[in-house]
């Protein structure tokens, strides 16, 4: 099955680096979402129950350690994403959940 994205992005880009950089920044966003789609529909069940921004709490949980909550059930996420800003986290989230969502 084939997924085709409807969106556009129109950037100013002023050079080669600039351009490298996008492009690696998009496939490791890219990555990261199919990665996260694995445990969303892993764990559909909780998932798939919650509304809005509470599938997000939910995932995190299971994917992102923190001080009070060292322990996650999988430190996949961590190791390769390690410092991955967490705006970009959260919103690869609900870009997975909804992909999950809209074939479940």
């Amino acid at each position: 099955m084939a997924i085709i994205r409807s969106d556009t992005l129109t950037l100013q880009v002023t050079s080669a680096d600039q351009q490298q950089a996008l492009v690696n920044t998009l496939a490791l966003y890219r990555r990261l979402v199919r990665d996260l789609m694995t445990v969303a529909y892993t764990h559909w069940p909780t998932v798939g129950a919650t509304q809005g921004n509470e599938a997000v709490k939910v995932i995190e949980a299971l994917i992102h350690p923190t001080a009070k909550r060292p322990n996650v059930r999988y430190t996949y996420f961590a190791n390769r994403y390690y410092k991955f800003p967490s705006y970009l986290r959260r919103v690869a989230l609900m870009d997975a959940v909804g992909q999950v969502r809209s074939f479940v």
